[in-house]
């Protein structure tokens, strides 16, 4: 019940962070918001909600942007026993984006608050409890050919010593549909896992909302091999 409640306290203070500051003239231009879950077994989930707006006069993909997100997460590693990992976060960035006829990328900094839960206790692992860390972002993306596209996303959060690096090869079916293969590996000094799937993207759920669908399996570190399947959610507004 703790976890639920910090969870929603969370979800609540990204929100107000994004409805509240639209009234103030800080949201220009469209603005873009994304949500999305996988799952595995062995206790390995992953939820979040975002948004990503323009400052001032600036659009999406050319010049300044805000960056809001919340997210909760499980995981489990090994030491001399196995740990259940919870994690809530909420972060809050600013980046400067640029985009071209064939290329386009980003590059973010600011800060994340994360309070991370371990059952049983792991005095060792740096991320237990309440932290407020600084965070940078990278990501890009580039047309191959003229059907193929290669983009790519690399996080680190500093004091964590986390990362989250994910990349993309899609294959355009048509206008709207894309497909291909996905490859991220992610960690911190106490877990390391590697996650390979297929990715099928830009279903057109309503007007302006286009969902992607993906399966494949996940590899952590000291454990065995377990199969996921996850769903994204992008709508522009």
């Amino acid at each position: 019940m703790k976890h639920l409640h910090l969870l929603r306290k969370a979800i609540v203070i990204a929100l107000w962070i994004g409805l509240f500051s639209a009234p103030m003239g800080v949201l220009a231009g469209e603005k873009l918001f994304l949500t999305g879950a996988e799952a595995g077994a062995d206790d390995n989930y992953y939820t979040f909600i975002g948004m990503v707006a323009p400052l001032g006069d600036d659009n999406l993909g050319n010049g300044w942007v805000q960056r809001y997100w919340v997210d909760f997460l499980g995981y489990t590693y090994y030491t001399n026993q196995r740990i259940k990992a919870q994690a809530v976060g909420v972060e809050g960035m600013l980046g400067y984006q640029k985009s071209g006829p064939s290329a386009w990328g980003g590059l973010y900094a600011g800060l994340r608050y994360n309070n991370t839960w371990l059952e049983p206790d792991d005095p060792g692992n740096n991320t237990r409890g309440e932290h407020v860390w600084v965070k940078s972002r990278l990501e890009g993306g580039m047309d191959l050919a003229e059907k193929w596209k290669l983009s790519g996303i690399a996080s680190y959060t500093f004091g964590a010593d986390s990362f989250w690096v994910r990349t993309r090869l899609l294959y355009r079916l048509n206008q709207d549909l894309s497909t291909g293969p996905e490859a991220i590996h992610m960690g911190d000094p106490s877990y390391r896992a590697w996650q390979f799937g297929w990715v099928v993207t830009g279903f057109e759920l309503l007007p302006d909302v286009r969902v992607g669908v993906k399966a494949g399996a996940r590899i952590t570190e000291g454990a065995d091999v377990e199969g996921l399947v996850g769903i994204e959610l992008v709508k522009i507004f």
